[in-house]
């Protein structure tokens, strides 16, 4: 399966699921949204199609910006587009198939349920509510899109393996999205404009420019993170994995549609020894960073706690910068539609989603969405306000609950001590 040309963007229009062509989504007037059972793959889904899109389409401007989220691409600029790039996309391609390494020798056969990121998978595994093998059989295109996820989002497969590429090692990113009216939209809406993206990756024209898959990351290499290129970076491996031959004509217990191809299983090899310095500034995820013995320490924001994602959305839409000893930044294409924003006035549904973890364990995936209504890039400072407010009437109402709770230890102590020496026939109390 070819992304660029196959049937594999899964979505769902007037009660009808179905796999259309990415051609078919830039270019077509249809009035899609992206359909998948999860909320992180749908998500994936969407950071996937954007990648495309910002590696494939960049716009000049931001007019040009603006007019893509109006209009279609016309046939001949898809052509353009997509006709350099077309065997980097192939799942299947017999020297560089998408995302994975030819040749891998393994022992064993990693089952294909291992990809999709909290199933529970191998003999010791347990997860309430998902059997093992309940993804026996993936289609091509959730497995396209688990494999993205899995590399851009997870935390891997654990020891012997890297995290991904805009981390420091220890949590991986969240994401935040803007969503449009549609999905043909929302992908626009999340694709960086040549100057924004020159502000993020300054030279990113000049990048000798291709994928991992295609040029292998070197055994004890190092690298800095803004050396890396758009298309690397957009599409990073930190895996080495290779997808079994796939079966035909399947039924996929990801999704629940029949597929010409399905995948059963891949193989995987253990691969860390190289270093990246510094992280990637990747367009969809917020930055902070602090200073560390005097060093300054920077990673993607990530969701630490289980505290509600509006705790953070002061990172998530400003910026904090200066000589102070910490700050965050939110990311690019909030930034950029930011600036839209003071002259489009449209209102912000901001997606923000993720995984929590814990090294290689994933303790929970989480996706919420902020609805705020035009105007909102003038009243940033408010919101910062209203964010403070709200913390600070969470600490007040957990100082008043220790309180009470310590008081009523306190009184129930008590009682228990009366009803003792009353049975024994004191009456000190």
């Amino acid at each position: 399966m070819n992304l660029l040309i196959d049937p594999w963007v899964p979505v769902h229009k007037d009660g009808k699921f179905c796999h259309i062509t990415y051609k078919e989504l830039l270019c077509g007037k249809s009035e899609w949204q992206v359909s998948l059972p999860r909320d992180d793959l749908e998500m994936a889904c969407l950071q996937l199609l954007i990648a495309l899109t910002q590696v494939l389409f960049t716009p000049e401007d931001m007019q040009v910006w603006l007019n893509r989220q109006e209009m279609p691409l016309s046939q001949a600029e898809f052509k353009r587009g997509v006709e350099r790039y077309m065997k980097w996309f192939d799942l299947s391609d017999p020297e560089h198939p998408f995302m994975q390494t030819k040749g891998i020798t393994a022992n064993t056969i990693t089952p294909i349920q291992k990809l999709f990121v909290g199933l529970p998978e191998g003999a010791s595994a347990h997860v309430f509510f998902n059997p093992l093998g309940e993804i026996a059989v993936a289609c091509a295109s959730c497995t396209a899109i688990a494999l993205f996820n899995n590399a851009l989002n997870a935390p891997s497969f654990g020891g012997g393996f890297k995290y991904p590429i805009s981390t420091d090692g220890t949590r991986v990113p969240l994401s935040t999205l803007i969503l449009g009216q549609n999905l043909r939209e929302t992908i626009w809406r999340n694709v960086l404009y040549e100057n924004s993206l020159t502000n993020v990756m300054p030279g990113w024209r000049d990048v000798k420019d291709q994928p991992v898959w295609v040029s292998p990351i070197q055994p004890g290499s190092k690298e800095h993170a803004m050396s890396i290129g758009l298309i690397r970076g957009s599409f990073w491996q930190p895996a080495k994995v290779e997808l079994l031959s796939p079966i035909e004509a399947t039924r996929c217990d990801c999704c629940g549609l029949s597929s010409n191809q399905g995948y059963s299983g891949f193989k995987k090899q253990k691969f860390a020894d190289y270093e990246i310095e510094g992280i990637w500034p990747r367009p969809l995820s917020p930055r902070q960073w602090k200073q560390v013995k005097g060093n300054t320490k920077e990673s993607a924001v990530s969701f630490s706690i289980t505290a509600p994602a509006w705790t953070q959305l002061t990172q998530f839409m400003l910026e904090k910068s200066g000589d102070e000893r910490e700050g965050f930044s939110a990311a690019p294409v909030v930034n950029q539609f930011k600036q839209a924003a003071m002259h489009t006035r449209q209102r912000l549904f901001l997606l923000v989603g993720g995984y929590r973890n814990r090294q290689a364990l994933v303790l929970e995936r989480r996706h919420e969405l902020f609805n705020l209504a035009a105007g909102w890039e003038s009243h940033l400072d408010d919101i910062c306000d209203f964010v403070a407010d709200g913390l600070a009437i969470k600490d007040a109402l957990r100082e008043s609950l220790f309180r009470f709770s310590k008081q009523s230890n306190a009184g129930l102590y008590a009682k228990g001590r009366k009803s003792a020496l009353a049975d024994q026939g004191e009456t000190s109390f």
